[in-house]
C-alpha cells in the first residue's frame, strides 16, 4: 500500500494514481456517509436525495497522509484524523484540496480537474452525487460529438441522394 501523501511528496502522482483518487478515492469517502452497499444510496434511512446526511455523521478529518491506495489491487483504505465529527461540505473540501495538492505535481496540466478541485473547494458541490457527475463529466459526453457529426453527415447524404432521384425523374 502507497500512503497518498508521500506519493504527493515524492512527485510519483501519474496518471494511474490520477484516476484512482478521482474513482476509488471519491468513492471511499462517499461510502462514510452511505456506507459501501450502493443500495444505501436510494434506501429511505439514509435519505435519498442529494446533499442530504446520515442522522450519525462519520467523524475525523479527510488527509491525504490518511489515505493508503495499493495501485495493483486498486484498494484504497481511508483513516481518517481525529474524532471531530465531520461535514459532507468538509469531506468534499477535503477532497479538492487532495486533488489540487495532487494534481500540482503531475507532468501535465489537466485544467477541468483543477477546476473541479477548486469548486470542491470553495463548495461549489452540493453533495458526493454532484461531485461526482462533475469529475464523469468528459466521458459521459464524449460520445454526443461523435454521434452528432455522424448524424449530421448521414441527413446531408440522404438530402443529397434525395435530390438527386428528384431530377432523375
Amino acid at each position: 500500500m502507497e500512503n497518498l501523501q508521500n506519493l504527493i511528496d515524492e512527485k510519483k502522482v501519474t496518471p494511474r494514481v490520477l484516476a484512482l483518487l478521482q474513482h476509488e478515492v471519491l468513492d471511499a469517502i462517499a461510502a462514510r456517509w452511505w456506507g459501501n452497499d450502493e443500495s444505501d444510496l436510494v434506501s429511505d434511512s439514509n435519505a435519498s436525495y442529494e446533499g442530504s446526511e446520515p442522522a450519525q455523521a462519520p467523524s475525523g478529518e479527510i488527509l491525504a497522509s490518511g489515505i493508503n491506495i495499493d495501485l495493483k489491487t486498486r484498494e484504497v483504505t481511508l483513516s481518517p484524523v481525529g474524532d471531530k465529527p465531520s461535514t459532507m461540505a468538509a469531506d468534499i473540501a477535503a477532497f479538492g484540496k487532495i486533488l489540487k495538492d495532487a494534481l500540482a505535481v503531475t507532468p501535465t496540466a489537466n485544467k477541468r480537474l483543477l477546476s473541479i478541485a477548486e469548486q470542491c473547494i470553495s463548495g461549489g458541490f452540493a453533495g458526493f452525487g454532484h461531485l461526482q457527475l462533475a469529475i464523469e463529466k468528459r466521458v459521459s459526453n464524449s460520445i454526443y460529438i461523435p454521434l452528432i457529426f455522424l448524424i449530421i453527415i448521414l441527413v446531408t447524404l440522404l438530402a443529397w441522394l434525395n435530390s438527386g432521384q428528384l431530377f432523375a425523374k
